[in-house]
């Protein structure tokens, strides 16, 4: 009987270790940086307005900086020094390379656009802000279907658990079985141990894809 106890606790430990909270900790960061991403957005969507107000590109970018002040705070703190907006464009300090910029980063982007091509401010950033939009839906998307594959990956991590705890508990032959055979409880293990790895692999396919 102490395997089978020794069994038992194993497989509650992990029943345990699958419902926790915690372990859709990455996939609710994930979604928290997709709302997180709105500031940008609605800042560049104030400048826009201003522009088509009659504010100038400069006045509009000073105000909309100041308004959401967790976006792009190394250009306010230029344009806050007098630098002019083209040159304050180019005291964005270096960062690692990442080819999923930041929205930060792209609406910079958009901004530098603004002083070379002939299409005025807010057509520029009318677009930008529009394709930022679309590409959070996207990543919104994906990571939603991570959250449903992860829900998948717990519920077929804990069925055979709980079927293997219920026939140990309702069942006498079952019990007798770990009782009598040894052979049943190196089962048992080898079983857990594949049911953990398969778990480990499906979490991992699925934060990678959602990434």
């Amino acid at each position: 009987m102490s395997v089978l106890a020794s069994c038992l606790v194993i497989a509650a430990v992990a029943l345990t270790a699958i419902a926790r909270p915690g372990r859709g900790r990455r996939v609710h960061q994930l979604r928290q940086e997709v709302v997180g991403a709105d500031d940008a957005v609605a800042a560049f969507e104030l400048v826009v307005g201003d522009i088509r107000s009659g504010a100038s590109l400069h006045a509009a970018v000073v105000d909309a900086l100041h308004r959401h002040r967790e976006v792009l705070p190394w250009l306010r703190e230029a344009l806050d020094r007098g630098d002019p907006l083209e040159v304050a464009l180019t005291r964005e300090p270096a960062h690692e390379v990442d080819a999923d910029r930041s929205e930060d980063d792209w609406f910079a982007h958009g901004l530098s656009l603004c002083g070379i091509t002939n299409g005025t401010g807010a057509e520029v950033l009318d677009r930008a802000v529009a394709s930022a939009r679309e590409r959070r839906a996207w990543r919104a998307e994906r990571r939603a279907q991570a959250a449903q594959a992860l829900l998948s990956a717990r519920l077929l991590t804990a069925l055979p658990l709980g079927f293997s705890a219920w026939g140990v508990l309702t069942s006498s032959s079952v019990r007798a079985a770990f009782r009598d055979t040894p052979l049943t409880a190196i089962c048992l293990a080898v079983g857990l141990s594949l049911n953990a790895l398969g778990w480990w692999w499906m979490r991992r396919l699925v934060m990678v894809d959602a990434a």
